[in-house]
């Protein structure tokens, strides 16, 4: 697959970010109008939940949350949920 990635949701063209199936929200800060506005678009992205407020979260996750949304068996977007991520683990010895 291919993976778009970038730290600001405006860097990507609407008509790319349409396409896009499987989608992970990391927490964005919104300082000024335009950051807002960022943030907005990348909330808008998402298929609703219910039970809470995607552009609120958005800027509220904290390390090692995110916001997901996969496609299903049909191929339409999930509704959004809200995750945490776990890190990578490894063990040595017995």
């Amino acid at each position: 697959g291919v993976y778009f990635v970038t730290q600001n949701p405006r860097d990507l063209p609407e008509s790319v970010l349409a396409q896009l199936g499987n989608r992970l929200q990391h927490a964005l800060r919104a300082y000024t109008p335009a950051e807002r506005k960022g943030v907005r678009a990348a909330a808008q992205s998402f298929r609703e939940n219910e039970t809470f407020d995607t552009e609120e979260v958005i800027t509220q996750l904290g390390v090692g949350e995110a916001l997901v949304s996969t496609l299903d068996a049909k191929g339409a977007p999930s509704v959004v949920q809200w995750t945490v991520i776990r890190p990578p683990a490894s063990r040595l010895g017995p």
